[in-house]
């Protein structure tokens, strides 16, 4: 199962993070969040992590060719679309070979039909809570009894995912799990306790 740690900030931290054995570390690039950090300053952080960590942008509804030159400049690992994406979009972002996680905000009804038009087209799909207010980082849980019984081998799960919650997310079987406000301090400063107690009952480290 992997574990992605989003919304990170500083490289101190940023650094500290990725030495927990986390798979995937998160940067948000959408300017109404708490957590935003910009492209360039994201890549100077990135320089500084160890290989084994993959990196991820997490945008919503961003100018397309902008973020095709981001693409093209291989600062990133995976582009996570959190916004209104449509499938040409992520095509031709797939020209420039863009590994994409692609997110969709649920509540207590699974959109089968919505992710079954994507999931092909993707690397992973990213399901969030539902918020009218907010793109993400509420702490708050979905329903995920309406995971039972799906294929989520392509399933990121994410939304006030908890130290307390791991057991019950590895029995549904997910692909991974996106850890953002419950493992923090302050928004964007991580919680390296909780993080590493997250590794260890994931990664038995």
């Amino acid at each position: 199962m992997l574990i992605k740690v989003c919304g990170n900030l500083s490289l101190v931290n940023s650094i500290e993070v990725a030495f927990t054995g986390i798979d995937l570390m998160g940067f948000i690039n959408i300017g109404v969040s708490p957590r935003h950090i910009g492209v360039d300053q994201a890549r100077n952080i990135i320089n500084e992590l160890p290989a084994s960590v993959k990196t991820v942008l997490v945008v919503a509804d961003k100018d397309l060719n902008e973020l095709i030159s981001i693409v093209k400049a291989e600062i990133f690992d995976y582009i996570q679309l959190h916004g209104n994406e449509s499938l040409t979009y992520i095509e031709s972002l797939k020209k420039y070979n863009a590994k994409i996680i692609k997110a969709f905000k649920v509540y207590d009804v699974f959109p089968e039909e919505n992710i079954s038009q994507y999931t092909k087209k993707v690397d992973y799909i990213l399901l969030d809570t539902y918020n009218k207010d907010k793109l993400g980082g509420t702490g708050e849980k979905f329903n995920w009894d309406i995971l039972t019984g799906k294929d989520l081998s392509k399933v990121i799960v994410a939304g006030g995912v908890d130290v307390g919650d791991i057991e019950k997310l590895k029995q549904l079987g997910v692909a991974g799990i996106d850890v953002n406000s419950k493992v923090e301090l302050a928004p964007g400063k991580k919680d390296i306790g909780k993080i590493e107690k997250i590794v260890r009952l994931i990664k038995g480290e």
